[in-house]
């Protein structure tokens, strides 16, 4: 009777070690995966975070030191509005780091692009136009 009772315990492991296997198995892969989301969240969370600041410090100096002093001397014209759009792309570039630059090439494609996107934006935004 006893041996029934062994072999039969035995049978009962044997069938539920692959069932709790696999089920471990998935626990496993869904907590990595959302452990990798997570990671890839804060990565990407801090790199945007880096990139519209450097953005709004290059826009405010260029305004501070460039286009109020032109504005104010009447002389502000398209000639103008480039110089001081290149020198706020200028001074982003150099305020990013290089993973953030690496970031908006991987995600985004080209960087002056979209550096530029985001510098026209925020000059609205600081301007206080809709």
């Amino acid at each position: 009777m006893q041996e029934i009772l062994i072999t039969l315990f035995y049978a009962v492991v044997a069938a539920a070690i692959p069932v709790v296997s696999t089920f471990l198995i998935r626990y496993l892969n869904e907590r990595a995966a959302q452990a990798k989301a997570k990671t890839q969240s804060e990565f990407a969370h801090r790199h945007i975070q880096e990139i519209a600041d450097a953005v709004a410090v290059a826009v405010a100096f260029v305004s501070q030191t460039l286009v109020d002093g032109l504005k104010k001397e009447k002389s502000f014209g398209i000639e103008s509005h480039q110089a001081a759009f290149d020198l706020a792309l200028k001074t982003t570039e150099s305020l990013l780091t290089v993973g953030a630059a690496h970031f908006i090439e991987h995600e985004y494609g080209a960087t002056d692009d979209y550096l530029t996107t985001r510098i026209e934006a925020e000059v609205k935004l600081q301007r206080g136009l809709p």
